[in-house]
This record gives structure tokens, C-alpha cells and sequence, in this order.
């Protein structure tokens, strides 16, 4: 991760996956086992204290 992400700030997370830094944004991405396969779970929080008003949408 540090070669892939060397120019963004980001950390390890308690369980498997990572959170970084990308403009503006805080983008986390976290692993999950399912059966033979994964989960990949990806947010972002961007907008903080919005009001939800009509014209937003």
C-alpha cells in the first residue's frame, strides 16, 4: 500500500481494509469473508451537516 499510495495519506484498519485520503474525500474500503468469496464494502463521507431540502435532489 505505501508504494501504491505514497503521495495520500492513509491507514491500516482494525479489520482487513484501509482508509485514505484522496482530495477532499475520506474513502474506506473494508474486506469481508463470504463463503468461498469476498465482500468489498467501499464508503465515503463528502457532505457533512447538509440539509435535506428538495432542491438537493
Amino acid at each position: 500500500m505505501a508504494e501504491l499510495f505514497s503521495d495520500y495519506p492513509w491507514e491500516k484498519l482494525d479489520e482487513p481494509g484501509l482508509s485514505i485520503f484522496l482530495g477532499s474525500a475520506w474513502v474506506e474500503v473494508k474486506i469481508s469473508p463470504w463463503g468461498d468469496d469476498c465482500i468489498i464494502n467501499t464508503r465515503s463521507t463528502v457532505v457533512i451537516g447538509a440539509q435535506l431540502k428538495p432542491d438537493l435532489s
